[in-house]
């Protein structure tokens, strides 16, 4: 059986980014807001040890079950790892987003990166 990093690594990789929180739920709906610019980082390949690490240094935040480890894949870049917010309210989201400095939130619903 896999673990909770190998399956997150596994669906960064296959769908281009992947998002869970600590207690294993995915959001299907909403908007997800990077709120904590102190979380970013960036790795030239993820790595299951690297999520697990990730998972370790933030779990104070990851206590709460609106905080999720986001992940998207950018070519020539590598992995991109952040702490996120889901927000039901597309204008909470945007104010949200532009107070953290963020060029873009994500719509789970339609798969997409809008603009700020």
């Amino acid at each position: 059986m896999k673990t909770r990093a190998e399956r997150f690594v596994e669906d960064a990789y296959d769908n281009g980014g992947a998002t869970v929180n600590a207690f294993g739920t995915t959001p299907k709906v909403g908007y997800m807001v990077s709120v904590f610019p102190a979380a970013e980082q960036v790795h030239p390949i993820l790595t299951p040890k690297i999520v697990e690490d990730y998972f370790y240094t933030w779990n104070v935040e990851l206590r709460d079950p609106n905080i999720y480890v986001g992940a998207w894949m950018v070519p020539e870049v590598g992995c991109y790892l952040d702490l996120s917010v889901r927000e039901d309210d597309l204008s909470r989201a945007f104010m949200l987003g532009r107070d953290a400095k963020q060029l873009a939130i994500f719509d789970l619903k339609s798969g997409k990166e809008i603009r700020i």
